[in-house]
């Protein structure tokens, strides 16, 4: 499962993923897809596919209404059969 896995996913389900980064700051993959460091002003000397790739714990949370859904958390293994099936399994219509 890489990182793009994810944000497909993020997009499709209009969930948004956050993780933990090695340096303790906190990664959001929001429901457009595009992951960000909350609170960083400069360019990152970081490369997110490999800080994904150590991140064993991720939250969930449904986008635009949290009062209906709490956030869970989730392990890699959980994750990767989230990714896995359903809609963000599906491919590209552009993909035939």
């Amino acid at each position: 499962m890489k990182l793009s896995d994810v944000r497909k996913m993020a997009i499709r389900q209009q969930t948004r993923v956050s993780f933990l980064l090695s340096d303790g700051r906190e990664c959001v993959v929001k429901e457009d897809g595009i992951a960000r460091i909350p609170g960083i002003n400069e360019i990152p000397v970081l490369n997110l596919e490999d800080e994904f790739a150590l991140a064993v714990e991720m939250r969930l949370e449904t986008a635009g209404s949290p009062a209906k859904t709490a956030p869970r958390t989730v392990k890699r293994a959980e994750l990767e059969k989230l990714v896995g099936s359903g809609p963000a399994a599906e491919p590209d219509d552009h993909d035939e």
